[in-house]
């Protein structure tokens, strides 16, 4: 009987802690949002960065699995949906705190219509993690010094 108590409470731990992480999720994707709109990129991206090195909790507390998923469930959920950039950039924050490490980049591809098309995902340890597209290869990564000055219009 202990040991079923014991997995009830654990359950709704973990419940509970899944609900939180959402919540922070869905907290940052709007506020990044707001910032893609009202402040220029170079700006938000300051504020994303220095956000992102207060670390909250110990390393790994939320899995990284767990993260993303939570930025992704949020996108969903929001009125509007988030594109590419805002989720990047929320994934950022929370793997920040969170102690992870993790890479912005922006790349851009030709398409064949001619059109420019830019995409933004997130890199923990050369991995994708966050923002994966099949034609991902395809994309010619922007240098940091490059887009820092760029309109948030991805």
């Amino acid at each position: 009987m202990k040991s079923l108590l014991h997995k009830i409470k654990n359950g709704i731990r973990i419940k509970l802690a899944a609900i939180g992480l959402f919540l922070q999720a869905f907290f940052w994707l709007t506020l990044v949002r707001l910032g893609l709109r009202f402040l220029r990129f170079a700006q938000l991206q300051a504020k994303v960065d220095r956000i992102a090195q207060k670390t909250l909790r110990s390393d790994g507390y939320y899995t990284l699995y767990g993260l993303t998923w939570s930025v992704d469930r949020a996108a969903k959920v929001m009125p509007g949906g988030a594109k590419c950039l805002a989720k990047a950039m929320t994934t950022q924050i929370l793997m920040g705190q969170n102690g992870y490490p993790y890479d912005l980049c922006i790349g851009v591809l030709k398409a064949e219509s001619g059109e420019l098309q830019a995409h933004a995902w997130i890199e923990s340890e050369q991995q994708i993690v966050m923002g994966w597209l099949p034609e991902i290869d395809r994309y010619k990564r922007l240098e940091k010094q490059f887009y820092q000055g760029m309109a948030g219009s991805l």
